[in-house]
């Protein structure tokens, strides 16, 4: 029911109890990123619709809650998987086949992303149309020995190392302090199981709805990531728009 407003009361609501969640779960350095949080969480059930999506990105030392933070939202999230390694190759099949929204959490992070070999993938997450390629079959020649894998989705990285300048370029990153606040609910799948549902209803209730046109807020490749989340905004809560800016 979207009334005169023509916005979907629902999802207007649904949005601010997804806000209501992410404030129980952990304490974020600003509360406006509390919002922010939960047009991600939309984002993940519409990314087909998407050319970007940005890397929401969690630095700090030790007990400062990035771990907790990235529970919740993976709970949250459309097709949520959390990874604590990134060397084997279901890494290439949660991207391009399952279309699964990645929570990575490692210690130094970029370090074990280059140990691995798994830059492309990283790098390339944010962008639609680009893909990563692995020669599987030597033994089958040009053209038939080589794989192509379409990594484009919605990723979190929690970590206590500065990831490398031109991942940064590509992430919100969001510095953790350690919290005033004492936080006594375990965060389980189950916790966010009925966000799930009516995440997903969302998704098929306007999965063929076109998203509002936006104009750039931010100069450069901020620019570009941060206009999916402009476009959930004004299409599940405008009012919010100053905010959002």
């Amino acid at each position: 029911d979207s009334g005169h407003s023509g916005v979907c009361k629902g999802c207007t609501h649904l949005f601010y109890n997804l806000v209501k969640y992410h404030q129980e779960v952990s304490e974020l350095p600003n509360e406006d990123l509390y919002y922010l949080l939960g047009l991600w969480d939309f984002h993940t059930y519409l990314i087909e619709k998407a050319n970007y999506s940005p890397i929401i990105y969690f630095y700090s030392v030790a007990e400062r809650g990035k771990s907790r933070t990235l529970k919740g939202m993976t709970y949250v999230a459309y097709r949520g998987i959390r990874k604590g390694d990134i060397r084997d190759a279901q890494l290439l099949r949660d991207c391009t086949h399952l279309r699964a929204t990645l929570a990575v959490v490692l210690m130094d992070f970029w370090d074990k992303v280059k140990f691995a070999g798994r830059q492309d993938v990283i790098l390339n997450r944010y962008e639609r149309g680009t893909t990563v390629s692995r020669v599987n079959r030597p033994e089958k020649g040009a053209f038939r020995d080589t794989d192509f894998y379409d990594v484009f989705g919605p990723t979190i990285l929690a970590t206590n190392e500065i990831i490398n300048d031109i991942a940064d370029t590509r992430a919100i990153p969001i510095i953790m302090r350690k919290s005033d606040r004492e936080f006594d609910n375990d965060i389980t799948p189950e916790s966010g199981l009925d966000f799930k549902e009516q995440l997903t209803a969302f998704r098929l209730a306007h999965f063929k709805d076109e998203l509002p046109k936006v104009t750039r807020i931010a100069k450069s490749r901020l620019g570009d990531i941060v206009s999916p989340l402009y476009q959930i905004l004004m299409k599940i809560v405008p009012k919010e728009e100053e905010r959002f800016i």
